[in-house]
């Protein structure tokens, strides 16, 4: 029985001691630095993220390399990785 109450007894200080030091930890961060003036260039028409490896979510295994290309938002094609002037797949 003392076993449980030194394992709660320690499991109870380390939860009072999170809640008590993480807000202080996260306070101190740096806020990022301002961007330079050939930074943050944009908006583009045309996002290509390229290389990646693709896991549709249907439970088929997973494809790649391929490149995604999206245009105004939406995913336009998704293609192998490499080749940019042929479409693997377009998606409708």
């Amino acid at each position: 029985m003392k076993a449980k109450v030194k394992y709660f007894s320690a499991l109870a200080f380390v939860l009072v001691l999170t809640v008590a030091v993480l807000p202080a930890v996260s306070m101190a961060q740096n806020p990022a630095p301002d961007r330079g003036p050939n930074e943050g260039q944009g908006p583009f028409n045309t996002l290509a993220i390229r290389g990646v490896i693709l896991i549709g979510g249907t439970g088929a295994a997973p494809l790649g390399p391929v490149d995604i290309v999206i245009e105004g938002n939406r995913i336009a094609s998704i293609r192998g990785a490499g080749t940019p002037g042929l479409p693997w797949y377009r998606v409708q």
